[in-house]
C-alpha cells in the first residue's frame, strides 16, 4: 500500500519525492489518492456515484431566454488571439441559468385624485385604469395563493405571517376571500372533469384519513350518532387516449362508494373498466369491473416479516422484483405488446411463486398463524386479482401511481390539520384535483389557473374546451385572433 501510494505520488509530481520538502502538499496528494481509491472501491461494489442535483436548461422550457450578443466582434472578424484566424458563429451558445426572486403577493395602491365643487359639493373622481377595478387580487395572485395552499400544503395563516414579515400584511380570511373568483371558475370545470374521469378505461382508487370540524360536532338529533371519521378518497382515471385525470373526494364515504358514485356518470355503451386498488374492502365497488389487486401491497406483507423469515421473504421479494423489472422494460410498448411480454416472461415467475406458496402451506413448512403464514395466505387469497396484468391488456401491477399523489393530501393535513367546513373541503378537493390533473397533462398549473380566470366568460360558455389537457389550444386561437 505504501509503495503504491509512493508510486502514484511520483506520477503526480513527476519527480522523485525522497527529498521533497513540501510535506503539506504531499499529504494533500495522499488524501486525494486515497479518496479516489475509496470511490473506485465503492463503484466496484455496485454503488452508483452520486448524481449532481443541478439541472440543465432543458429543465426550464417556459423560462425567458435572453440573447447576449457580442458588442466588440462579429462573425468574419480577424481572431484577436492569432493574426491568421477568422471568427465564425458557433452553433452552441453559452448557457447561464439565473434565478430571480420576488414576493408571492405585493401591493399596488392607486391614489385617485378627486375634485369637489365648492358650491354644490359634487365630487368628480379621476378614472381608474382597468387593472385597478374588479377583484382585490388579480388572476396571477389568485393562482399563486391557490397553488401554495392546495399544491404545496401551505396554510392561509402561514401565508399571512410571511406577508406580515414582508410589510404587506393581510389575514388568513382575506386570502380565502381573494380567491373567490377563481373558486367560481373551478367549480364550473369540476363537473366536466368528473364526467371525463368516469369514462376511463383504467380506474385506481384509495383513501386516507382527514378531518372536517363541522362533521365532528355533536348531532342535534339524539337518534343520530356523530360520525367523526372522515376520509379523502383519490380516484385516478386513465382515458382511452392516454389522458390522466385525478379526483379527490373528502367526506364520510370510503373510496369504493365514491367510485360507485362516479361510475353513475359513465356512458352505458362503454366496456367495463379495469379497477385497480389494494385488497381493502372499503375500496371495492358493486359495479361490474375487471378487478385488480395491488402487487405492491402483497409484497409489503413479506417486507414486514423479513426480519424473522429472511430466506422465504427474500425469495418472494426477489421474484416479484423481477416482474417489476420486466414491467419497466415494457413502458414504451403498446398495451397489447406489453401483455404478450408479461405472459411470456412474468407468467412463469408468478406461476412458480404460486406453486412455492401453496407447497409451503400444504407441507406445513410454515406456521399458518405466523407473520409469514399470514403473508402467504393474503397473497393466495388475492392472487387472481394480482395477476390481472397477465390476462388483460393495460392492467397495471400496482396502485403506486395514485398513492404517490396522496403525499400532497397528507402534507396539507399535516400543516393545516383540518378543514373547517364541508364547503372548504370540497373547494380543497376541486383545487387539488385540477392542479394534479394539469401536472399529469404535462402543463403548468399556474398558467392554467390564470388562463381560466382571465377567460372566465369563455369557460362559462364551453368548459369542455378549457380542460387542463386542451386549454392551450384556446389560448393559441385567442392570440391568433388578436
Amino acid at each position: 500500500m505504501r509503495n503504491d501510494i509512493k508510486g502514484k505520488l511520483g506520477v503526480e509530481l513527476g519527480k522523485d519525492i525522497e527529498g521533497e520538502p513540501q510535506v503539506i502538499y504531499i499529504l494533500s496528494r495522499i488524501r486525494k489518492i486515497l479518496e479516489i481509491d475509496k470511490n473506485k472501491k465503492k463503484n466496484k461494489q455496485g454503488k452508483k456515484p452520486r448524481k449532481s442535483s443541478l439541472k440543465g436548461v432543458n429543465a426550464y422550457p417556459d423560462a425567458e431566454r435572453i440573447k447576449v450578443t457580442h458588442t466588440e466582434y462579429k462573425s468574419g472578424d480577424p481572431c484577436p488571439k492569432c493574426p491568421e484566424g477568422r471568427l465564425y458563429l458557433m452553433a452552441t451558445w453559452g448557457k447561464i441559468i439565473k434565478f430571480l426572486g420576488s414576493q408571492f403577493l405585493y401591493v399596488i395602491i392607486y391614489l385617485q385624485e378627486k375634485l369637489r365643487c365648492n358650491t354644490c359639493g359634487w365630487i368628480v373622481a379621476a378614472q381608474l385604469p382597468p387593472e385597478a377595478l374588479g377583484s382585490k387580487a388579480n388572476s396571477e395572485a389568485q393562482a399563486m395563493i391557490a397553488l401554495l395552499k392546495y399544491a404545496a400544503g401551505f396554510p392561509f395563516y402561514r401565508m399571512a405571517t410571511i406577508q406580515k414579515y414582508l410589510k404587506t400584511p393581510t389575514s388568513a380570511s382575506s386570502l380565502w376571500l381573494m380567491i373567490a373568483d377563481l373558486i367560481e371558475v373551478v367549480t364550473i370545470i369540476w363537473p366536466r372533469l368528473r364526467y371525463y374521469a368516469a369514462q376511463g378505461e383504467l380506474l385506481h382508487n384509495d383513501d386516507t384519513t382527514n378531518k372536517i370540524l363541522e362533521s365532528m360536532k355533536p348531532s342535534k338529533d339524539p337518534n343520530k350518532k356523530t360520525k367523526k371519521t372522515v376520509y379523502t378518497s383519490g380516484i385516478l382515471s386513465v382515458l382511452k387516449d392516454g389522458i390522466k385525470i385525478i379526483l379527490f373526494f373528502t367526506g364520510e364515504n370510503h373510496a369504493g362508494k365514491n367510485l360507485e358514485n362516479l361510475l353513475l356518470e359513465r356512458e352505458s355503451s362503454l366496456e367495463k373498466p379495469i379497477h385497480m386498488s389494494d385488497a381493502s374492502s372499503m375500496n371495492d365497488v358493486k359495479a361490474e369491473t375487471n378487478k385488480g389487486s395491488c402487487l405492491t401491497h402483497i409484497r409489503r406483507y413479506f417486507v414486514e416479516c423479513y426480519s424473522k423469515y429472511k430466506a422465504d421473504a427474500t425469495h418472494f421479494i426477489t421474484e416479484v422484483g423481477k416482474v417489476y423489472a420486466i414491467d419497466a422494460e415494457t413502458k414504451k410498448l403498446s398495451k397489447e405488446d406489453r401483455l404478450l411480454v408479461h405472459q411470456e416472461k412474468s407468467g412463469p415467475i408468478m406461476a412458480e411463486l404460486y406453486k412455492w406458496m401453496t407447497e409451503r402451506l400444504a407441507q406445513n413448512l410454515v406456521e399458518p398463524n405466523s407473520a409469514l403464514g399470514e403473508a402467504i395466505a393474503h397473497a393466495l387469497k388475492h392472487w387472481d386479482k394480482a395477476t390481472l396484468f397477465l390476462r388483460i391488456a393495460g392492467a397495471p401491477l400496482s396502485n403506486d401511481e395514485l398513492e404517490q399523489k396522496f403525499k400532497t393530501v397528507k402534507l396539507s393535513v399535516k400543516n393545516a390539520m383540518f378543514y373547517k367546513t364541508q364547503w372548504g373541503a370540497l373547494v380543497g378537493d376541486i383545487f387539488m384535483s385540477i392542479i394534479h390533473t394539469t401536472v399529469l397533462a404535462n402543463e403548468n398549473p399556474y398558467e392554467y389557473l390564470v388562463a381560466i380566470l382571465d377567460n372566465k366568460t369563455e369557460v362559462l360558455k364551453n368548459p369542455d374546451l378549457w380542460m387542463p389537457w386542451n386549454f392551450r389550444k384556446q389560448i393559441e386561437k385567442s392570440s391568433m385572433v388578436a
